[in-house]
Parts: C-alpha cells; structure tokens; sequence
C-alpha cells in the first residue's frame, strides 16, 4: 500500500506514533533524511513508477511535507542520513 503518513514519535520515552501530516506523493519505500529543523523524505515507489521526489517538512510544527527537488534518478528501498 502506497502512504502518505508522516508519524511523529518521542525520542525520550516510549509511546504510539501519531499520524500528523502528509508527503505530498503517495509512496512506499522511500527514504527518510534528518537536519537540524527538518525531516526529508526522498525517492520512493508509488505502485506504477520510481519516484524522485524530495520532500521537506518541520520537525517544530505538524505541517504538511513540500516537494523541494527532485533526486538525480528516481529510485526506492535507499538508506536514510542525518546532516
């Protein structure tokens, strides 16, 4: 199944995820990226193709993701890396 979800969970203590916003394609087997003040999501398959999309969104606000850029080749199943 192809997902949109973005969870939020504690780092510092044990809990459920909550469902808190949305990538803006649809996707499984994407991979997921940190900064300082931002998650990324990246790549990605949605059922037909490989995807390319780069998405950013807030770690400081329950906000929808924004398509940023786009990956040099649309892949799926990469491994994710925090800057």
């Amino acid at each position: 199944n192809n997902l949109n979800v973005i969870d939020k969970f504690s780092f510092s203590s044990d809990g459920n995820a909550s469902d808190i916003a949305d990538v803006t394609v649809a996707r499984y087997y994407l991979c997921g990226q940190s900064a300082t003040t931002h998650g990324y999501t990246s790549g990605g398959h949605d059922g037909s193709s490989n995807q390319n999309v780069i998405d950013k969104f807030s770690t400081s606000s329950d906000a929808n993701a924004t398509d940023v850029g786009d990956l040099t080749v649309a892949r799926y199943g990469t491994s994710g890396q925090q800057y």
